[in-house]
C-alpha cells in the first residue's frame, strides 16, 4: 500500500482537479486538461512504461468520468505517454520553451486521434471545426498551463521519496 497509496491520492486529486477545478479555470468554454498534463509530466518524470501505465489509468478514469464513449482516452492517453516518455532522453525537459512546445504537440496528436476515432460516432462534425474551435484552444491552454503545474509536481515527488525512505509507522 506504501508503494500505490501516493499514486492513488495523486488520482484522486487529478480527479477533483479536472472536475471541480478545472470548470472554473475555463476560458472561451475551454478547459485544462490536467489528466493529459499528468501523464505528460510523469512520463517525461518517470519514462515511456510509467507514463504508459499512467495514461491507461488516467485514460480509464477520464472515459468514466466524461459520461461518454468508453475507451477513447484509454486508448490516447497511454500512446501519449509512451511516446514522450521514449521522447525524454531527447528533450531539455529543464527548458519551460521546450515543456511548453512538447505538451502543444501532444495535445494536438492527442486531439486529432480523439477527433478522427469520435468521427465515428459524431459524422457531422467537421474536423476543421474540432481542430480550431477545440483542439487547438486546449492545446495552447494545456501548454501554457504546464510550467506553472511543474512546481506542485517536484513537490509532490519530493513528498513521495520522503515517504519512501521513512521508516513505516506501523513497525513501532
Amino acid at each position: 500500500m506504501r508503494r500505490f497509496g501516493p499514486w492513488f491520492l495523486l488520482l484522486l486529486f487529478l480527479a477533483v482537479m479536472q472536475t471541480y477545478v478545472g470548470g472554473s479555470l475555463e476560458v472561451f468554454r475551454i478547459k485544462p486538461d490536467f489528466f493529459l498534463i499528468s501523464v505528460f509530466l510523469v512520463a517525461m518524470g518517470r519514462g515511456a512504461k510509467t507514463g504508459a501505465l499512467w495514461g491507461a489509468v488516467l485514460g480509464l478514469v477520464q472515459d468514466v468520468l466524461s459520461g461518454g464513449v468508453i475507451g477513447l482516452n484509454f486508448l490516447t492517453k497511454p500512446a501519449v505517454g509512451y511516446a514522450v516518455g521514449m521522447l525524454r532522453s531527447k528533450l531539455d525537459f529543464g527548458n519551460p520553451n521546450t515543456q511548453t512546445l512538447t505538451t502543444l504537440g501532444v495535445g494536438l496528436a492527442e486531439g486529432l486521434v480523439l477527433s478522427v476515432l469520435l468521427s465515428a460516432y459524431q459524422p457531422e462534425k467537421a474536423l476543421s471545426w474540432t481542430m480550431y474551435r477545440i483542439i487547438l484552444p486546449q492545446s495552447v491552454y494545456n501548454s501554457l498551463l504546464v510550467p506553472l503545474v511543474l512546481p506542485a509536481v517536484r513537490l509532490f515527488r519530493r513528498w513521495v521519496e520522503a515517504l519512501e525512505a521513512s521508516p513505516s509507522r506501523l513497525a513501532e
